[in-house]
């Protein structure tokens, strides 16, 4: 190792440079080869499980358009003031408030093995 430094000082610059930019290549792509040895097969077999239970016939325009028309019925929703959506937010908030003083929802579980 020490013979092939000192036979490296002897070129010129550019020759250094270029030794020294392929060997720090090496090392990135060794690194890289191992990381993605490491990740990609995990990614890869969850990729693979969700586009088979994905239905063939959606598209990113229409999973897109789906998203949107859903997002605008949910604050069309909110927004409108004639109460036909459901219940107010005070209504919600007070029957939730009820459930937890009667007992019926608790807001700490409580560990399996405690009951």
């Amino acid at each position: 190792m020490n013979n092939l430094i000192e036979r490296l000082k002897e070129k010129p610059e550019q020759h250094r440079r270029h030794y020294t930019f392929g060997i720090s290549a090496f090392f990135t792509a060794f690194i890289f080869i191992l990381w993605a040895s490491v990740i990609l097969p995990g990614d890869v077999k969850n990729v693979s499980e969700k586009q088979a239970s994905k239905p063939k016939g959606d598209t990113p325009i229409t999973t897109l358009r789906g998203g949107v028309a859903s997002v605008y019925q949910g604050a069309k929703s909110l927004f409108e003031g004639d109460g036909s959506s459901g219940s107010s937010f005070e209504t919600q908030y007070e029957s939730m408030k009820s459930q937890v003083e009667n007992g019926e929802v608790r807001m700490i579980p409580t560990p399996p093995n405690s009951q």
